[in-house]
């Protein structure tokens, strides 16, 4: 959105979308927020490891992959605001800017609110795609990696 004319082509697997507010709070996160203001980072990590968004559905052999994915990413958890520059306007408001071809991937078994976002983008870019991966979850590229990279292969020729 904010650089259009470096994009030909956008693919969204299991996005999240800035402005979004889930329709039901995400209780399953505060153990993980307490853990890093308590300063506790690697119990945040571990904790973020064992949440419902990274939890494998289908494959349960990458679990250690994805394991390794949050435990290196441990500094994360150590910010006291976020780092990131936030659109203004945000995300949610602009999909209607996305002018080139998209596709959104989502596992089956994803969460309610990634599900909510997927609609969401599907409905506000015009021309998007939804590829919806059966039994796979949020960590669809991990939990389901042929059916993913079929949807991707399709998508790019």
């Amino acid at each position: 959105i904010a650089y259009p004319s470096r994009v030909a082509r956008v693919v969204l697997a299991s996005p999240g979308l800035s402005g979004h507010v889930p329709s039901s709070p995400l209780t399953w996160t505060r153990p993980v927020f307490q853990a890093a203001a308590a300063g506790d980072f690697e119990g945040a990590a571990r904790l973020w490891a064992e949440t419902p968004i990274m939890a494998l559905r289908n494959d349960m052999t990458a679990a250690p992959v994805v394991t390794d994915l949050v435990m290196s990413n441990v500094q994360l958890w150590t910010y006291k605001t976020n780092p990131a520059q936030p659109l203004t306007p945000p995300a949610i408001k602009r999909l209607s800017e996305v002018k080139c071809p998209a596709l959104v991937i989502l596992g089956e078994q994803d969460l309610p609110h990634i599900k909510e976002i997927a609609g969401l983008l599907v409905n506000g870019i015009s021309g998007a795609q939804l590829v919806t991966i059966p039994r796979a979850g949020h960590m669809v590229n991990l939990d389901s990696t042929a059916a993913f990279n079929q949807a991707l292969d399709a998508f790019l020729k």
